[in-house]
């Protein structure tokens, strides 16, 4: 290995550390059930194992330091920590958009059987048969609410996102009311200033309120069920001839 001496700062610099090392500190959480335990320990450890890359301006020989200290073991043991492969998401992705039941995808990674179309799994795929293993319900939940996400957040921005929303209910005559945090409230309405206020009624659902609400209405409130906090979620519940709730 070459030293040079008295070379000026460098112009890059790339830090990759061991996925199983952790970056970014502890996070503020708090468990609800601590008495919970995983089925699999922590994935984080600790480890030092780092590859630290600099490349110097006028010198094209890029500068590497490896430290190779694992504290935990490599290999087989290794496997239930690292991340699913590319391909195996790419086609469990796929699977999800063809409707295919996350129970059924995961008795299929199992046994690498056929689940539908394409009828075999991709070549890609078979060489990872050892991580599908490790592969739980769990894991293709998650890859669901990513897909469902897309049609979701219409925008990566919330509140951009909501204000579209608005715009696609109103045009679908879906819109009861909106107030935004800036609007002013209605005169008279007794809503504070600062209160968010989505209203939401399709057009079945006002047909079903018209003719059934006038015998019973029922009122279901939530309360911080979401990411945001302080979120009220009222939901008015009318019931059928069939006494069944619409």
């Amino acid at each position: 290995m070459t030293t040079y001496y008295g070379l000026p700062e460098f112009e890059r610099q790339l830090r990759y550390v061991c996925s199983r090392g952790g970056t970014g500190g502890v996070k503020p959480y708090t468990k609800r059930h601590p008495e919970w335990h995983c089925k699999l320990p922590n994935k984080r450890t600790g480890c030092e194992c780092v590859l630290l890359v600099k490349q110097y301006p006028g010198v094209t020989t890029v500068l590497g330091n490896y430290r190779d200290e694992h504290n935990h073991p490599l290999g087989n043991a290794n496997l239930p920590f690292i991340q699913i492969p590319k391909e195996t998401r790419e086609y469990i992705a796929g699977l999800l958009r063809l409707k295919t039941s996350p129970d059924h995808i995961v008795s299929a990674l199992y046994t690498t059987g056929i689940v539908s179309a394409p009828p075999t799994p991709p070549r890609s795929v078979d060489r990872d048969l050892d991580d599908q293993f490790f592969i739980q319900l769990r894991d293709i939940r998650r890859i669901q609410k990513e897909i469902e996400a897309e049609s979701v957040q219409l925008y990566p921005d919330d509140g951009v996102s909501t204000l579209r929303w608005v715009e696609n209910l109103r045009a679908k005559g879906h819109l009861l009311g909106f107030k935004s945090k800036s609007d002013p409230p209605p005169p008279g309405s007794g809503v504070p200033p600062d209160v968010f206020l989505l209203m939401i009624q399709t057009g079945w659902q006002q047909r079903m309120f018209e003719k059934h609400g006038s015998a019973l209405v029922c009122v279901d409130a939530t309360h911080n069920t979401t990411m945001y906090e302080n979120l009220n979620l009222t939901t008015l519940i009318v019931r059928d001839r069939w006494a069944h709730g619409t």
